[in-house]
């Protein structure tokens, strides 16, 4: 196998773990309902930090509105109960665990192949 293609096995497989081990443990983070109208801005929904792992909680943002409503400065609620003490998996730590669990894979199963049976008597 040329070193190409198993640096390539190897960093898919660091992407394929990091992704899968991040959606896994941030699941159930709540959902994004805001009532409003004109001038108000979702900014972030609660859940999980991909970079971090750490739970983010409802940031809106409320920009003027001529006549209507004058801005103010952006709201954050309260981290939601699903979420309070919880880490998730970050991409970079997915990632590196990922490319470690790959290139022993492909070591292994390397080392395998490239051994000649033994005779049996």
């Amino acid at each position: 196998m040329d070193w190409w293609r198993a640096l390539g096995i190897v960093i898919a497989g660091g992407l394929v773990l990091a992704v899968a081990a991040f959606v896994v443990t941030s699941q159930g983070a709540g959902s994004c309902k805001v009532l409003g109208g004109p001038g108000i801005h979702v900014v972030s929904c609660p859940g999980f930090d991909a970079w971090t792992g750490q739970p983010h909680s409802l940031t809106v943002e409320y920009n003027e509105v001529p006549g209507i409503q004058e801005a103010r400065p952006p709201t954050t609620d309260d981290l939601p109960a699903e979420v309070q003490g919880r880490l998730a998996i970050s991409l970079p730590i997915g990632f590196t665990v990922g490319l470690f669990v790959s290139a022993g894979v492909l070591v292994v199963t390397r080392l395998r192949r490239d051994t000649p049976p033994q005779a049996t008597a």
